[in-house]
């Protein structure tokens, strides 16, 4: 009896016959599944960054970084498939011929490319997440498209090496499991006979098992507001928060209290100032030099350290418990020149509307030449703080590495005090960028050994590199004390100290992993949110004040000196540092997605706009709460910042 022909094997034998690069055929389940495999490593640390607390939130993670594993390779795995079907052996063999290896050569190049992309972004996510606890998001676009950005971040070139050769790695890796699983005949076979079609749907309805767990398991922490697991889901890149606080009020459900920051969005129509601005008849025409660090925080004001600045702040207002607005620049400089707090920023830029305090120096007739070692455009205070002053007085940075743009604007800015015209009154603001990371300075400013030669972030280890990475901060940070005591020595030779009102702060803070995050913006320690400030009022005796003052505080002061006879909250949300009747109660902060209350006993970080991650609470000094020793006091300080930024836009 004649043998029936194997019709499989016979196709087989013909594939095989065919150039490699010719099949379009052959199943790339198996090269999927290693990418999904390649992808749930890829955002490993992710995971292990969460420090989930208990075992439900554990067991969310699992579900969510199981099932969004699969989620994120969805787009690579739709556009492969619709190049491998414009890739129809019909078209191709017409487009190509029929023994040409190109339609081959060209799904590899997609499935590749496609994947190596997915992996690429992933990587950029949780690189960000491991560093700032944050993932990609409106921050970071705005980072990449605004002017600047980029270059705020201090990346040298070794670093941007760092991350080429990463790149290079991911699609490495993406090409040899193509490789494996689809060119090498005996693995691809092997693979093809184990992704059977009922192994494959059972995984993906084991996938989507995953994806209910996780997803009921948020919703329902929604209703109950548990805090595991809505912070947990932090960790997970991308991921989409579903409520369930409607259905279960539906269901008759006890439903936790949301508590939350409703932020108004998009455009407002200003009223701002809230009142015309009145002006004393026995006003000064002050000078004010205001000169501001990129990431300078409060303890970097010591003597071993910044020995000229800790002699000038010895002799003039000192304030030891200053806030800034924000952990990180847009917010900080945003509270410090209008004395509003962050959410508002958008409806300034959007209107490119300068503060008061500018408006009133405009009015003065001041002579303004304002200098930058970072960028005017990035953030965007060109649009917003120096909105009103002309571009020829706005000087930025033009390459040179932070601390030699320091020196040139150090030196600029005492040329400006030379060739003004004596007669009026000058106002002069300066932004260095020595202690901004990667915290350069010469090498007569090493203070502080050992420490970081380079800063190359592709290979940084928070955690390992951390101490010496602050030794290198410090160090940036004397070269800071030395631009500032070579403009303090101009001012006091030219005699310009009894009439100019001198401002040394800080934006914001930095942190090296005292409270387990590095650099800013990632969270409302002290160590990101505390900076020095030294104030000196021309008459004004030496002072120093221990009580809670924040960067919302300056206009009030500021304009009150100059002469501005409105109560503050006719145009800010501060008080007039040097008044008697004052009183702060709490201090504000926020970034992109969150709004920091602090008042002496507590923190309460809250979400903006929504239940995505439940109310943090710590002490003073950042130790963990369970909730607000407070709540009725919460409540109402809640209310009074909701109550502040609205006051001024509708």
């Amino acid at each position: 009896m004649n043998a029936k022909p194997d019709c499989g094997a016979a196709a087989a034998e013909i594939a095989r016959s065919q150039p490699s690069g010719a099949r379009v055929g052959p199943s790339l389940w198996p090269f999927f599944a290693a990418s999904y495999v390649a992808v749930l490593m890829n955002i490993g640390p992710d995971y292990f960054q969460a420090q989930a607390e208990g075992w439900a939130a554990q067991l969310f993670l699992v579900a969510a970084f199981g099932s969004y594993g699969l989620l994120y390779l969805v787009p690579a795995i739709l556009l492969t498939q619709l190049t491998r079907w414009v890739l129809h052996p019909r078209l191709a063999g017409r487009v190509f011929g029929e023994a040409s290896r190109a339609p081959g050569v060209l799904l590899a190049v997609a499935a590749i490319g496609w994947t190596s992309l997915t992996q690429v972004v992933l990587f950029a996510d949780t690189f960000i997440y491991r560093l700032y606890a944050f993932h990609l998001n409106g921050f970071v676009w705005n980072l990449i498209v605004t002017p600047g950005g980029m270059e705020s971040m201090g990346l040298d070139s070794s670093a941007h090496a760092g991350f080429a050769l990463l790149v290079l790695g991911l699609a490495v890796v993406q090409t040899g499991l193509w490789l494996a699983t689809v060119e090498w005949g005996r693995v691809r076979r092997f693979l093809s006979r184990g992704f059977t079609g009922r192994v494959r749907r059972a995984g993906l309805v084991g996938l989507a098992v995953l994806m209910l767990v996780q997803t009921g398991a948020y919703g329902l922490s929604t209703i109950r507001a548990y805090g595991p697991i809505l912070a947990a889901s932090d960790a997970v890149p991308l991921y989409v928060p579903v409520s369930m606080r409607k259905l279960g009020k539906a269901l008759g459900l006890a439903v936790a209290r949301e508590q939350a920051m409703k932020m108004p969005r998009g455009r407002a129509t200003l009223h701002y100032p809230l009142h015309p601005l009145v002006r004393r008849d026995d006003r000064k025409p002050y000078n004010i030099v205001w000169l501001v660090a990129e990431s300078l925080r409060a303890d970097m004001l010591d003597a071993t350290i910044m020995p000229r600045t800790a002699e000038f702040a010895a002799a003039n207002q000192t304030f030891l418990r200053h806030y800034s607005g924000g952990n990180g620049t847009r917010n900080a400089i945003f509270s410090m020149f209008y004395g509003l707090h962050g959410p508002a920023w958008f409806w300034f830029l959007n209107a490119r509307r300068g503060p008061v305090l500018m408006d009133v120096l405009m009015n003065d007739g001041y002579q303004m030449q304002m200098f930058t070692s970072a960028c005017f455009t990035y953030p965007e205070f060109d649009r917003t703080v120096f909105a009103a002053v002309p571009s020829d007085r706005l000087h930025e940075n033009d390459g040179r590495i932070g601390w030699k743009s320091d020196r040139r604007w150090s030196d600029e800015l005492i040329r400006f005090l030379d060739s003004r015209e004596p007669g009026r009154p000058f106002m002069t603001f300066m932004f260095y960028e020595s202690p901004h990371a990667s915290y350069n300075f010469p090498p007569e400013c090493a203070i502080r050994k050992p420490y970081c030669e380079t800063v190359n972030y592709a290979l940084l280890d928070p955690a390992r590199d951390a101490p010496l990475l602050k030794n290198r901060y410090i160090n940036a940070c004397n070269h800071l004390d030395t631009q500032w005591g070579k403009v303090l020595d101009a001012l006091s030779r030219r005699g310009l100290l009894e009439s100019t009102i001198v401002i040394l702060t800080g934006d914001h803070g930095e942190e090296f992993m005292e409270k387990g995050r590095l650099g800013h913006n990632s969270a409302f320690s002290e160590e990101q949110l505390r900076v020095p400030l030294v104030l000196h009022v021309p008459g004004r005796p030496p002072g120093r004040f221990a009580r809670m003052t924040s960067h919302l505080d300056l206009p009030a002061t500021v304009l009150s000196l100059l002469g501005v006879a409105n109560p503050p909250a006719d145009y800010c949300c501060g008080q007039d540092l040097l008044s008697p009747a004052y009183d702060r109660k709490y201090c504000v902060a926020g970034d992109w997605s969150h709004i920091a209350l602090i008042d002496p006993e507590f923190k309460a970080i809250l979400p903006v706009d929504g239940l995505r991650a439940l109310t943090q609470y710590a002490t003073a000094d950042d130790r963990p709460l369970a909730g607000p020793p407070q709540p009725e006091r919460l409540r109402r300080e809640i209310l009074q910042t909701l109550t502040e930024i609205s006051a001024y836009g509708k």
